[in-house]
């Protein structure tokens, strides 16, 4: 045998397909790693998920500083709120979590509902019959108004519209009376709306 012959026999020799072993290999490391790695991107969970909807639309950041300068919220015109405030609404009476947070705040927050009691100053004396006549009124505002429902009403409104409107009225009595009023119903007027201190129906000091 030649040399010739003898080193051509010692050539890696290759398949069917032309690929000799290492290239062989190679390839089945290669697909192996894909795969491997495909599997991995489909279990893959972005954290920006949690803060889109199903449409792939980000949520609305809270806080940081707003429009003109204004903290708080990224709510511009009054049209924006109401439709942010009906998906709030829609979400307390058909999500279950949500449901579950609102009572879970009603609950720890208020209870069976707080206490009242009229007391004296310290250090100051006064008859005590004023302090029996503070109280008789104070019961019958509670009774009245029925501040044991309207007082988790209260927060319940609060927490789901993210603001609580309370009007304070006197009836023919001298009795100071409450109704909430619903937040759609506060609005700029027209002729406030070019003032800086109007936002979505409130207006602050300038």
């Amino acid at each position: 045998m030649t040399t010739h012959e003898r080193a051509g026999a010692s050539e890696p020799r290759c398949d069917k397909t032309g690929v000799g072993p290492l290239a062989a290999t190679w390839q089945r490391v290669e697909s192996r790693l894909v795969a491997a790695l495909e599997e991995l991107a489909e279990r893959f969970v972005d954290p920006r998920d949690a803060y889109t909807d199903a449409d792939g639309a980000p949520w609305l950041a809270l806080g940081g500083l707003g429009p003109a300068g204004r903290g708080g919220t990224p709510l511009v015109t009054e049209q924006q709120l109401t439709e942010v405030r009906e998906q709030c609404r829609q979400l307390a009476l058909r999500n279950e979590f949500a449901i579950n947070g609102l009572e879970n705040r009603i609950s720890y927050i208020v209870g069976r509902g707080h206490t009242y009691r009229a007391a004296a100053k310290k250090r100051i004396a006064q008859p005590a019959f004023l302090t029996e006549q503070a109280q008789d009124f104070l019961d019958e505002f509670l009774w009245l108004n029925r501040w044991p429902q309207r007082q988790p009403e209260l927060l319940r409104r609060r927490d789901r519209d993210g603001e609580a409107f309370v009007r304070l009225f006197t009836d023919h009595a001298g009795m100071t009376r409450l109704r909430f009023v619903e937040p759609g119903a506060v609005t700029t007027p027209p002729a406030w709306r070019s003032e800086p201190a109007c936002s979505l129906g409130i207006r602050t000091e300038p």
